[in-house]
This record gives C-alpha cells, structure tokens and sequence, in this order.
C-alpha cells in the first residue's frame, strides 16, 4: 500500500479546531470553487495559514505554499498545525524522491535503526584477546604523564617513578615530590637534591616528604647539598 493512501487518515485526525468551525470544514471539502471559500478565514489566524496551504499543496502551486508556509513559521513558530503540512508535503513526496521522505520521517520521529539481526548458531565476530600495544603499563604511564599534576598516578604509580628513574618535567618532579608518602624508594634522595637546586625550591622541609626522610636519606642530602638543611626547616 502506497503512502499517498494514508493522506486522508492523516489531514482527518489533525483537524483538532473548535465544534463551530466544522461548517468551514464542510464547506472548503465539497466546495467546487476552493479559492472562493477561502476569503472567508481571517488574514494571520491559524485556521488562514492551514487551510491555504492545504490548498496550495493541493492544487500543486508550489510558489504560492512555499509563501504561505514561511509566513506561517514567522507567526507561529511552534504551530502543531504546520506540522501536519510538513507531514502531508513529506508523504506526498515518496514517489518523486522516497529517501528525502524516508529522512524526514527519521528526523521527525527521531528514529534510529541500532539493532543487528541476530542469527541463529553463527559464532559471534568478537576478540578473545586483549591487545598488548593498548593495555601495557607504559600506554598508561604515558597517558598520565600528560598531566603535570600526575593525578592519574596512585601511590605504587608514584614511587615507581622514583625507582625508575622516570624522566620528569619541573612541575611533575614537584607535584611527585608532594604526594610522596614512603621515603624508603631507592632513587628519592637524587629526586630530593633536583628539586632543591632548581630555581622553584622554598628549601628542605617544603614537602613532608622532606621530614620523613631516614637518618641515612639526610646524611645524603646534607652531603649533596650542605647549605640545604639551612635554608628552610
């Protein structure tokens, strides 16, 4: 069944107006002369802008509906009627052009066609294996080194920094430096003596890492930097 065969259905249940305009109804139906009729709707109602496009559309002068339809937009911008118009224009274009009329319903009704078909005893497409190049520890450490704050890191992501000795920015080396909790991490008295020779240093005792360092961690610091243990505490 064509679509076309659904117009009537639709024009009838979309003429929701008042019990006293049913006469008008009437008579524009089984009027032979249409345009005559028509004079008698008022300039800028609802009723004006629907009827004459209904006849336009009908009459196929095309001109003369795309003007009616944009001054209607202009004046009721939200109108429910025009959109039974824009509905009709739509069915009524499926044989010149099915896909346009096929978008519109799409759009119109926010259609969206997501399902696969499902078939019987065929063996799902999916992988069974993760990949490597996505999963391994240096994907991740290379995304979380591209913040300077390092909040992507735990504290076992922390420390391991120090233990290997990862290359770090100035402020990554300051951020790791604040976070820190455990001084026992080979590697973290070279990370401290760094930091304070760089211009950013406030001096020993700027971290609480700094005051939780082993008798042995500050013998090495003081040797490394004697004036250090001076400047801050």
């Amino acid at each position: 069944m064509k679509l076309r065969h659904f117009l009537p259905l639709v024009v009838c249940a979309s003429l929701g107006f008042a019990e006293n305009e049913i006469g008008f109804i009437e008579k524009f139906a089984l009027a032979k002369d249409r345009a005559a009729v028509l004079a008698q709707l008022v300039p800028g109602t609802e009723e004006y802008y629907f009827f004459h496009a209904l006849h336009f559309q009908n009459t196929k002068d095309a001109a003369k509906l795309k003007d009616v339809m944009d001054q209607w937009a202009r004046r009721f911008p939200q109108s429910e009627q025009r959109k039974v118009i824009e509905n009709r224009a739509a069915l009524l274009g499926y044989d010149a052009d099915p896909q346009a009329t096929l978008k519109f319903l799409r759009d119109r009704l926010n259609l969206q066609f997501n399902h696969a078909q499902e078939v019987r005893d065929q063996k799902p497409d999916l992988p069974v294996t993760l990949d490597p190049a996505k999963i391994a520890r240096a994907v991740f450490l290379t995304e979380a080194l591209r913040d300077d704050d390092l909040g992507k890191l735990n504290d076992a992501g922390l420390e391991s920094l120090v233990r290997d000795k990862v290359a770090l920015r100035e402020p990554q080396r300051r951020a790791l430096l604040g976070k820190l909790k455990r001084p026992d991490v080979p590697g973290l008295v070279d990370v401290i003596v760094a930091d304070l020779k760089s211009k950013e240093s406030r001096g020993f005792g700027e971290f609480a890492i700094h005051r939780a360092l082993l008798p042995e961690q500050l013998d090495a610091v003081v040797k490394a930097i004697p004036a250090s243990l001076r400047k801050g505490n």
